[in-house]
């Protein structure tokens, strides 16, 4: 059930507050949601005032937490959970990002754009501005975060030093895709051999996983295409997966006829006759093809 108050004056907020507490008066936990300056902070200070807080209510934008006093001694807690959002997102992902990804910039950024940034996010994640509770798991990361930032910002700020670090990155980024070549080819490998023996669904998990290891690769992708074909419902699939190498190689008449099949067997003559012709402006004597035509006249 929604009930909705407007209200255009801080009068009319009080009695938002006590509507809200006389409608459910044993809650203790209410969440906000609003657009920054949609006036949450303003509507939470009537109601920490009315509930008899004697503190200054600000937002906990920077402190994360907030914790009130009430003149009957009991405390009220102001949560900024977009800020623990952010910074939860940030440890989460600090393994992953490279430097130039943690200071939001560039490879070619200037030490100015590097200082710029470097105290904008020190500023944001300095776990004493931003904390003041005795939290630790959320001091750790703030911690954690902060350290990474200032590693980041002293390695690209030496010119020799950020000169490594990339080095080491495309170094890094070459291993790791002849690495990728590799499981792709024994996934190729190994769902042919699934193809052979009639498990078409096995095939599919393994060209799928070929695939996402080497998007680039027509073949693989011709191939799970050719697997899909083979399971009743799973057209639309079979046809995504041929197009999807088709952009890769575009003047491949093999794609083109086989896709041609996917579309006969769907019943899209019309279709399919438009992929048999194209395979044949392509390749002329491709066999698969001129059959696919005559059939499809």
């Amino acid at each position: 059930m929604i009930n909705e108050f407007i209200s255009v004056s801080e009068a009319d907020l009080i009695i938002a507050a006590k509507k809200l507490f006389d409608k459910y008066p044993s809650s203790r936990v209410f969440a906000f949601y609003g657009s920054m300056g949609a006036g949450k902070t303003t509507f939470i200070k009537v109601i920490c005032h009315y509930l008899g807080a004697t503190d200054i209510v600000q937002s906990p934008s920077f402190a994360i937490i907030n914790e009130y006093q009430t003149n009957q001694g009991e405390s009220l807690f102001h949560f900024d959970f977009y800020r623990i959002k952010k910074i939860e997102e940030a440890y989460a992902h600090l393994g992953s990002m490279t430097m130039m990804e943690l200071l939001e910039v560039d490879e070619k950024a200037d030490s100015d754009a590097l200082r710029k940034s470097y105290y904008r996010l020190t500023k944001e994640f300095h776990p004493d501005r931003h904390f003041s509770s005795d939290d630790y798991s959320t001091k750790m990361k703030l911690t954690a975060i902060f350290d990474a930032l200032t590693k980041a910002y002293n390695t690209l700020s030496d010119e020799q030093k950020r000169g490594a670090y990339i080095a080491s990155l495309r170094s890094r980024k070459q291993e790791e895709g002849a690495d990728a070549e590799a499981r792709a080819a024994e996934q190729h490998r190994e769902g042919i051999a699934e193809f052979k023996k009639g498990n078409y669904r096995a095939a599919i998990e393994k060209f799928t996983r070929a695939t996402q290891l080497a998007p680039k690769n027509a073949v693989y992708l011709s191939y799970l295409s050719l697997a899909y074909s083979k399971v009743p419902e799973h057209g639309k699939e079979a046809e995504e997966a041929l197009l999807a190498a088709l952009k890769i190689e575009p003047f491949n008449a093999e794609f083109h006829s086989h896709l041609g099949l996917v579309y006969m067997k769907a019943g899209l003559k019309k279709k399919a006759h438009s992929s048999f012709q194209k395979a044949l402006r392509i390749d002329p004597g491709n066999e698969r093809a001129k059959k696919g035509l005559e059939q499809t006249r």
